[in-house]
């Protein structure tokens, strides 16, 4: 492809970062005559075969909701940047309060860091285009998710969040919280999971049965809260 600058976004752009992840789909049976033959060679270049997928100049993000285009404007060893553009339309009225229907097309910036000890997606925010980021990580996940069912791995995308901003949920709404809920993904990465005990516990239900995200329940007796 044709070496390109990366989009220079503008100085009062904010972004939300995500943290992405691929796992190894123990579910799909692996091909013996295949490229790869084992978990562990898929491991291994896990990361490669995700670049390779996202820097190719064919590959585009797909929303089964909205009426998206996206490029790629530029991509090295493990940064790729695109542009994300949705189709919208927009009402103009006049002083004589007639509607003039216009087409615009809002766009965004999205980054992918694939260096395998950081795994991170930055989302552009802007409302015009999407009315939350989340929307943006979705259809980010779906798409490549979809695109690497058949190299045998999952992709998923969640959003970083800051433990002390929880916690102090938590006290704010002390005595009054009766369920949490936390979606966990195993654990794939092990600088994340070497010192916690919980991702431990997954990565070996993982390695056990193939589950690929567990849903942790957190409740209080009937009438009392957290």
């Amino acid at each position: 492809m044709s070496q390109k600058l990366p989009p220079e976004a503008g100085k009062m752009t904010s972004f939300q970062v995500f943290r992405d992840q691929l796992v190894i789909d123990k579910a799909i049976q692996l091909d013996i005559e295949g490229k790869y033959s084992t978990p562990e060679q898929i491991r291994a270049v896990k990361n490669d075969i995700f670049q390779e997928l996202i820097s190719n100049e064919k590959f585009h993000f797909h929303s089964s909701k909205s009426e998206i285009t996206s490029e790629l404007m530029y991509s090295d060893a493990n940064l790729s940047y695109f542009k994300v553009g949705v189709k919208r339309n927009l009402k103009n009225i006049s002083k004589g309060f007639s509607e003039d229907a216009k087409e615009s097309s809002p766009n965004i910036i999205v980054v992918i860091n694939n260096e395998p000890n950081v795994q991170k997606i930055a989302i552009q925010t802007n409302t015009n285009a999407f009315k939350s980021s989340n929307i943006v990580s979705h259809f980010n996940e779906e798409t490549i998710d979809r695109k690497l069912k058949s190299k045998k791995l999952s992709f998923f995308v969640e959003p970083m969040f800051d433990k002390q901003e929880f916690w102090n949920m938590v006290e704010k709404y002390q005595k009054r919280i009766k369920k949490v809920t936390f979606d966990l993904i195993s654990p794939n990465r092990p600088e994340v999971s070497k010192n916690l005990t919980v991702d431990l516990n997954l990565k070996q239900l993982y390695e056990d049965t193939g589950t690929l995200k567990t849903e942790l329940e957190l409740g209080t007796n009937e009438g009392k809260g957290i």
